[in-house]
């Protein structure tokens, strides 16, 4: 591990290189980070919007049911909610907190309903607030709708509203779980296909601005052996093509005055 460190200190590319790397995979992974967040606070949004919208259906349609005690009434309404697949279990309370129906899909286990004390907090809640609620658990959330009379829609104050029941949906957030690890997955091979691809952009782009720089170290290792430098191409107008230029103004200077000093050393061996 330390001759690698040694090494890439001691390698100007491949500093430049881990650099450039490093800061692509920080930006990738920023950007993972975030939009995996917002979408999945996207994706909670939807299913708690499409748990109001089914306890309010089943307050609507077992309203009537809840109010007259019909128990084929109620049972349609919660039939029908129960169908959806995010339901799995759904129940209706009268006015006193007395379960009138509670049914789970499939047969499956019931989730514990709230104690007594518990539900009285709910149900003061659900007359205060006057609308639903819903409480979220680990592996489900849980919806709350309160069901008044009539009255409701012929008076400005909620004191003056009677509550006939209460219905509740429990969705689970298995299919929320689910959803986010396809999103998770996704993004995974997309930042493995953006960090490949940048990768392989930096390697190139590193090894075209050090192109010149190794070029220039060869030659004036030549120079230093005791042979004549030869001009570097220069392909490029930026500071690296402005010192290959400046290096290749040297070159020739100094390619002039070895000409002249074998000159002077014929004409000197001639005389």
């Amino acid at each position: 591990m330390k001759k690698i460190i040694h090494h890439i200190h001691a390698s100007f590319s491949l500093k430049v290189f881990f650099v450039s790397l490093l800061f692509i995979v920080t930006i990738s992974l920023f950007f993972v980070v975030f939009f995996t967040y917002k979408l999945s606070v996207s994706l909670k949004g939807k299913l708690i919007d499409e748990g109001y919208l089914l306890t309010r259906l089943l307050s609507h349609n077992s309203r009537i049911g809840v109010f007259i005690e019909d128990d084929h009434f109620v049972k349609n309404a919660v039939n029908g909610v129960i169908k959806e697949p995010v339901v799995i279990s759904a129940a209706l309370f009268n006015d006193g907190g007395d379960l009138i129906i509670e049914k789970s899909k499939n047969n499956e286990k019931e989730a514990p309903l709230p104690d007594p004390r518990e539900l009285k907090k709910i149900f003061a809640e659900l007359i205060k607030r006057g609308r639903s609620l819903y409480i979220e658990k680990t592996d489900t959330i849980e919806f709350w709708e309160p069901m008044f009379s009539d009255k409701q829609f012929l008076t400005f104050s909620f004191d003056e509203i009677d509550l006939v029941g209460v219905s509740m949906v429990t969705v689970t957030k298995e299919i929320l779980y689910e959803k986010r690890k396809q999103l998770i997955l996704n993004s995974t091979l997309i930042t493995c296909m953006f960090l490949s691809l940048g990768f392989i952009m930096t390697y190139l782009s590193v090894k075209r601005i050090t192109r010149p720089i190794m070029q220039l170290t060869e030659t004036v290792k030549e120079y230093g052996s005791g042979l004549l430098p030869k001009a570097l191409p220069v392909h490029r107008k930026d500071e690296i093509g402005q010192l290959a230029a400046a290096f290749n103004e040297m070159v020739s200077t100094l390619n002039d005055k070895e000409k002249e000093r074998k000159k002077l050393e014929d004409h000197t061996i001639k005389t």
